[in-house]
């Protein structure tokens, strides 16, 4: 799907875009940017995020957001929104570390659907091995298999995550084709105004795919009062 921003077309170069200034900030809380150059969450930034609002993402945990508990019984409430229960709609049910989390105690664990999830974080994230209770990835080849390569074109390993390292990954994903999000940077694909001007929509109806401000940055939208797709 394509975002709306301020009524017109909204894309970014990747060259001078701060972490606070693209989409994954004001959806995902990754305002904050970190020594290599990623953005990650960091103090506060969750709290005003999507994920909050919609579904209760609003602590900071690993560099992104996740749903706060002082008691397991906490995995099992309703929060934000949209009402999402972390345990029946996402596989959350375990307090770990102060959050509700799904707590790996060996690498079967990390490929095996839960609760409300179609496929296990190894298949989705590339996060194969139980490391310190945790799913994580390992291998460069965890990532290349993963779903979050082909769709989003994170199929680099960097600190035992996947993340975009590479233009070649984003133009391959099914973002880029999409989305116009063809670019790595700063771990994650974003679009230009180069790749929104390539997407069929854009050139068939003619669109203002001009370059934008606001909360939208990376990301290229129709312009205001057009459908989404």
């Amino acid at each position: 799907m394509l975002l709306i921003a301020g009524g017109i077309a909204a894309c970014a170069s990747p060259p001078d875009v701060s972490c606070a200034e693209l989409a994954g900030c004001y959806y995902f809380g990754k305002c904050s940017t970190l020594p290599d150059g990623r953005c990650a969450a960091a103090g506060d930034d969750c709290l005003q995020s999507v994920v909050c609002w919609q579904s209760g993402f609003c602590g900071v945990r690993d560099g992104g957001c996740n749903i706060p508990a002082t008691v397991e019984s906490d995995c099992f409430v309703p929060r934000g929104a949209h009402l999402y229960e972390p345990c029946a709609d996402g596989g959350l049910c375990e307090l770990v570390d102060g959050t509700c989390r799904r707590r790996a105690s060996r690498d079967s664990d990390c490929q095996t659907p839960t609760w409300g999830v179609v496929q296990g974080e190894c298949e989705s994230y590339g996060s194969c091995e139980a490391v310190d209770g945790l799913c994580r990835a390992t291998r460069a080849s965890h990532c290349e298999k993963a779903t979050i390569c082909r769709r989003e074109g994170h199929c680099g390993l960097v600190d035992g995550a996947c993340v975009a390292t590479s233009d070649e990954a984003c133009k391959a994903s099914e973002m880029c084709a999409v989305d116009g999000r063809c670019r790595a940077y700063r771990g994650v694909c974003v679009a230009t105004l180069e790749d929104c001007l390539r997407l069929s929509e854009c050139a068939a109806d003619d669109l203002d795919c001009r370059i934008a401000g606001g909360y939208l940055l990376g990301a290229c939208a129709w312009p205001s009062g057009a459908f989404e797709f």
